[in-house]
């Protein structure tokens, strides 16, 4: 199983390796692994709307942006 992970016109997939979702209104923590390094995509859903989602890889920060979903697919 996996995810994929980049900009649109560069997306990998990763391999997951554990998924933590917390009581909190489901915030949802993904550890992965691509190109034989660890990372961490972390999404909040606090029901405050308070937090940020990111992803964790080679020791740097990335704010994820709102994903776009199609919804002709």
């Amino acid at each position: 199983m996996g995810v994929y992970i980049g900009k649109p016109n560069a997306m990998q997939e990763a391999r997951i390796n554990e998924v933590e979702v917390y009581r909190n209104g489901g915030s949802t923590k993904i550890l992965y692994t691509l190109n034989n390094q660890e990372g961490k995509l972390y999404f909040s859903q606090r029901l405050d709307g308070i937090g940020k989602s990111y992803d964790e890889y080679k020791g740097r920060f990335v704010e994820l942006e709102l994903l776009v979903v199609d919804e002709n697919l």
